[in-house]
């Protein structure tokens, strides 16, 4: 078995970017969703973006995405999609989001879309541009920017995108850093508002692994209480999600206890073993990775990674 690994927000915002882009760009930047064609896919430029930003003084990569998306137009247009999650207070962001700007636009000489999500809870930190002048000289760059702190909670519950739940947990946990009381209400209030969506069960249940990762409880009762709530609640007759509850928090909780019990299909037991490999085990079968690979990279048994496969594809 792999090393135990939890899975960072930045991570969880990746791998939600990922698997939901179309509700993703529709949610935050639907002045350019409509005209892309997402029925040609994206292209992740990771390892460009990482070279690019290879010599910026003083980066901290975060949850930063670089995505190549086609236009509906009928030039076929690529466009380049900047993606930016602030978790943290930065007093040169607005000056590094125009660094990536010119360096992005230097390599491919495309159109860039960038995007800021404010994930923290200062209320008056959210720079959305970077300003230079010099004598006669003026530059003013401009980019678009969500702060989820500024969020209503009653306008994102009538919201049917997934990415209002996601937002909406992202509140909730800024609301309640120091009451584990009102973050435990919350979170049990939004796995019922999750499992109430008619949703087909793949995205409930990646959404519900996602939610979990934000919204952390402390202690394995309540967070077996959670778990249990929302298997229940999505069961039709005999069939249930086929989730391996290990990734879900309450292993992670269970492993601070000590109260780990191996892989049991189906039970909600305290397994921090695995906790989160399965989500990157489920991202990896999605693209069709060999299981051999899976386990190296996920620290799973082929055994379990069999399994796995049977519930996803």
């Amino acid at each position: 078995m792999g090393e135990f690994k939890e899975l960072t927000s930045d991570q969880i915002w990746k791998n939600l970017i990922e698997n939901f882009f179309e509700d993703f760009m529709n949610f935050f930047a639907g002045d350019i969703s409509q005209d892309i064609a997402f029925e040609n896919g994206f292209e992740r430029l990771d390892k460009e973006l990482g070279e690019i930003l290879l010599n910026s003084e003083g980066h901290d990569r975060r949850c930063d995405e670089l995505l190549k998306v086609k236009m509906k137009s009928g030039s076929g247009k690529w466009v380049f999609v900047h993606l930016e999650v602030q978790g943290y207070r930065d007093e040169n962001f607005a000056e590094r989001m125009f660094e990536y700007y010119y360096r992005i636009r230097d390599r491919y000489h495309e159109k860039i879309y960038p995007l800021v999500i404010y994930t923290h809870e200062i209320v008056t930190n959210h720079p959305d541009h970077y300003k230079e002048t010099f004598y006669k000289m003026s530059l003013v760059y401009k980019y678009p920017v969500y702060k989820i702190v500024k969020q209503k909670e009653a306008d994102l519950m009538k919201q049917d995108n997934p990415f209002a739940l996601v937002v909406l947990a992202g509140l909730y946990t800024l609301k309640t850093k120091k009451n584990q009381d009102e973050r435990y209400r919350f979170k049990k209030e939004l796995v019922k508002l999750l499992t109430e969506k008619k949703w087909e069960k793949e995205k409930i249940r990646d959404l519900f692994l996602y939610i979990d990762g934000i919204i952390k409880i402390n202690g394995v009762e309540r967070n077996e209480e959670i778990v249990e709530e929302f298997r229940e609640r999505l069961k039709i007759g005999d069939e249930d999600m086929k989730l391996d509850w290990s990734t879900s928090n309450l292993a992670v909780e269970a492993r601070k206890e000590g109260k780990l019990v191996g892989w049991s299909e189906g039970r909600v037991e305290g397994r921090a073993e695995g906790l989160n490999c399965a989500i990157v085990a489920i991202d990896l079968l999605k693209k069709n990775t060999d299981v051999e690979t899976i386990a190296k990279m996920s620290g799973m048994p082929i055994e379990k990674i069999n399994e796995l496969k049977k519930s996803v594809l």
